[in-house]
């Protein structure tokens, strides 16, 4: 009796893991996407009912599909350039700072206890304004009567960010006054994302391979997906790590075919 319930070959239980690779749209070359967390697959079937309206009990006369969506979500736990770009629909290139000497750049009417971004009024720096600097030198007042100002006294420097902090104590320099930095640019290149106009998402190719720890390996093919967002970065947490949930509306590819190809791991023959 017990025999009737067993299966007639061992059953493929899966313990799941693998690796997403994506390719955009026009581009030949796939790219790993990153370390993620998890992934997910739905698919929601929506149905118009017809019911019989006749009887005391009604019945199902007719049940049919009439839109089924297909979704993939992940979270990608590397923050990367790549990733990041993907999150904003962005493009990511090199921010290369050439290298100044004594570059000169004015502040009017300066408040204290504020920071400033030097670059923040040079139309040749970088949106993000000038970074690693050096030499840094302040003069208040500088087309009258100028009185340099002292370091830890009146004003504290980031020299990795370019940032200036008026200390709220000054003693050389007041509210109101105009202040001349004087300072150097050291040579650097950067990564850089930028969203762009009217876009949050990417439309690519999507595969998974997978790599169970248990069960068969597969490789599922998403041929058209617009690939965006789903929900917030955590920018600043002790508890836990930063990732970026992404989401992918499976589309239907513009030549008619399939949306998802599930292929099992080839075996020589």
């Amino acid at each position: 009796m017990g025999d009737a319930y067993q299966l007639d070959e061992a059953g493929n239980f899966v313990l799941g893991a693998g690796r997403f690779f994506y390719r955009l749209s026009g581009d030949d070359a796939f790219h790993y996407l990153a370390e993620t967390t998890d992934a997910e697959l739905s698919n929601e079937v929506t149905r118009q009912e017809l019911m019989s309206m006749d009887p005391a009990q009604s019945d199902t006369l007719e049940d049919v599909i009439t839109s089924i969506s297909r979704t993939l979500t992940t979270s990608i736990r590397d923050v990367s350039q790549r990733a990041l770009s993907l999150f904003f629909g962005g493009t990511s290139s090199d921010e290369v700072q050439s290298s100044v000497s004594a570059e000169e750049e004015d502040f009017a009417s300066i408040e204290l206890g504020a920071w400033y971004q030097l670059g923040t009024n040079i139309t040749a720096a970088p949106t993000q304004g000038y970074r690693l600097v050096a030499s840094v030198s302040i003069e208040e007042d500088p087309d009258g009567t100028p009185v340099s100002l002292v370091e830890g006294t009146d004003y504290e420097i980031d020299l990795t960010e370019g940032m200036i902090h008026l200390l709220a104590s000054a003693t050389n320099v007041a509210a109101g006054d105009d202040i001349r930095v004087t300072y150097d640019v050291t040579a650097s290149t950067s990564e850089k994302v930028v969203t762009s106009e009217n876009s949050a998402s990417a439309i690519c190719e999507i595969k998974f391979i997978s790599d169970n720890t248990r069960g068969d390996d597969r490789t599922f093919i998403f041929p058209r997906v617009d690939f965006g967002p789903n929900g917030p970065i955590n920018l600043k947490s002790r508890d836990t790590w930063t990732e970026i949930p992404m989401t992918g509306e499976i589309l239907k590819p513009t030549d008619g075919s399939p949306n998802v190809v599930i292929v099992k791991k080839a075996v020589a023959s």
